[in-house]
């Protein structure tokens, strides 16, 4: 009995030591590609490329009043075959910690660098402020197109509230 206590004990143990590792792991991951983002930004003059560098997700704070977690039902600019789109957050994977982890869905992320893709609806602009789910290139089948993002390829979180209405 004392023997299976002291190995649950040492387990336990263990696990929160690799658990810790692995989250530090993961911060140092995610601070780096913020830091990537805001050099490749910054380098090529593109404006407001604060914003760019961290999507605008974080824990909104008085220092950060237009950031927010990213969370399903969010919507997001980003860059598909070239094109620029507007998304909504269906599912967020991200990679856990430790050597060989698996990706796994995450109720919300703090940081755009702790995301490994974002699966989405694409949103294509149609006229002035209007886009449309069904895009001219599957205008025949009238499918709408779903599409897995990754985290380079998410330029920025919307913030704001949208009027959906259904694509006629």
């Amino acid at each position: 009995m004392f023997s299976v206590l002291l190995r649950a004990k040492l387990n336990a143990e263990t696990t929160t030591g690799n658990m810790a590792n692995a989250a530090l792991a993961a911060s140092q991951r995610a601070t780096a590609v913020i830091r990537r983002r805001q050099d490749f930004f910054a380098k090529y003059r593109v404006p407001q490329w604060q914003q760019l560098g961290d999507g605008l997700i974080n824990v909104p704070n008085s220092a950060q009043p237009h950031h927010n977690l990213l969370t399903p039902n969010s919507w997001g600019f980003i860059l598909v075959d070239k094109a620029m789109f507007i998304g909504k957050v269906l599912a967020i994977y991200s990679r856990g910690g430790g050597k060989n982890a698996a990706h796994s869905w995450q109720p919300e992320v703090k940081s755009i660098g702790a995301v490994s893709y974002i699966t989405m609806q694409l949103y294509e602009h149609s006229f002035h402020l209007q886009f449309r789910a069904i895009q001219r290139r599957n205008a025949d089948l009238q499918v709408f197109i779903f599409t897995h993002v990754p985290f380079d390829h998410f330029l920025r979180r919307i913030s704001g509230l949208f009027d959906i209405s259904q694509d006629s």
